[in-house]
């Protein structure tokens, strides 16, 4: 008896340390993997829809796993009574045509979500751009939005629609909305 609780303890142990170990990588995967995003934004807009809720969770929860910060996040910030009307006010600002639903489901797990669209096609404008395929654009977005209004991520960020073209820009977790014109429409070209 007093032997497996002791085994119980060391395998805890050893848990424990390993996720800490994992926590310390995805950190430092996820601060290389912004330097480079960085510094490809100057020069060309970059469609990052799952960095950029990387960035803010490791900025908002430093010493948990991305699993654990987006769990936390996720209760936090993105349900409740009230989820449904800012998810209208949301995409009506964006002006997406999404179902509130499916949005609300792709915010469950938005992070696995993210890592299933990795094809974006190449833009002339410069920046952080998210958005793209509904519903996952408008989720992204609205994750985006809550994660600058908690000062966890301080950047400006392009709202693409599913043409990838520019709508809104995101900025201190308000959406302001941009005019559209010819050079938007022409303003990609598929890579």
């Amino acid at each position: 008896r007093k032997d497996l609780e002791m085994e119980i303890q060391r395998r805890q142990h050893e848990n424990e340390i390993l996720e800490g170990r994992l926590s310390n990588a995805e950190r430092d995967s996820t601060r290389l993997q912004s330097e480079l995003l960085t510094a490809r934004a100057k020069a060309q807009a970059v469609l990052c829809n799952r960095h950029l809720i990387e960035f803010g969770l490791a900025n908002k929860y430093k010493q948990q796993t991305m699993s654990k910060a987006y769990s936390v996040f996720r209760n936090a910030y993105l349900e409740g009574t009230d989820l449904n009307s800012k998810l209208a006010a949301v995409l009506a600002e964006l002006g997406v045509n999404a179902k509130i639903a499916d949005v609300r489901r792709d915010l469950t797990d938005l992070i696995h979500e993210c890592s299933n669209e990795v094809h974006y096609p190449v833009m002339q404008h410069g920046g952080f751009v998210c958005g793209g395929a509904q519903p996952l654009g408008a989720a992204v977005a609205f994750a985006v939005l809550k994660l600058q209004e908690i000062q966890a991520l301080s950047i400006d960020v392009t709202f693409v629609d599913e043409e990838f073209r520019p709508r809104a820009r995101l900025s201190c977790g308000q959406v302001h909305a941009l005019k559209c014109d010819a050079s938007d429409e022409a303003g990609l070209t598929q890579g």
